[in-house]
């Protein structure tokens, strides 16, 4: 059985909104990642690949910012949205899957401060592809419900 401890080295006053412990209370993390079961013959992405090993499928709760997500689907190597695909949700939100994949945390936060500069320059019609990044934006607030 596992407590929380303050320091001073006591179970007591450390629950949540601050309350007092009861004597032997476990205070379980949130959970953020759900088992839905077993896939024989699929690929990473879960898409049928013959000879794959048993891969367990996952769900992952994530909380992201509108520059996060921005970010990801700007500066994601490998992953290369064009204009025609920006009305496709779909596509968008595959990309926006394999991004999370292939970006680690670090990456994800440099990655958000580049992109809400660069979202500043498209807005004022500088940067390297204002048009681009205005309609990703736009895209990103439709889809996903956050703005910058």
């Amino acid at each position: 059985m596992a407590e929380r401890r303050t320091k001073r080295g006591t179970p007591r006053d450390n629950g949540p909104g601050g309350r007092e412990l009861e004597r032997g209370e476990i205070i379980a993390p949130p959970q953020s990642v759900s088992v839905v079961g077993l896939r024989e013959g699929a690929e990473v992405f879960g898409g049928p690949e013959p000879g794959e090993p048993v891969r367990v499928e996952m769900q992952v709760r994530m909380c992201l910012s509108f520059a996060e997500i921005l970010g990801l689907l700007l500066y994601t190597p490998g992953l290369s949205l064009m204009f025609e695909e920006l009305e496709d949700g779909d596509a968008v939100r595959d990309s926006l899957q394999f991004a999370l994949i292939e970006t680690s945390l670090c990456a994800m936060e440099i990655n958000a401060a580049i992109a809400e500069e660069e979202y500043r320059e498209a807005l004022a019609g500088r940067g390297k592809a204002p048009l681009f990044v205005r309609m990703l934006a736009e895209t990103v607030t439709r889809l996903f419900g956050v703005t910058a």
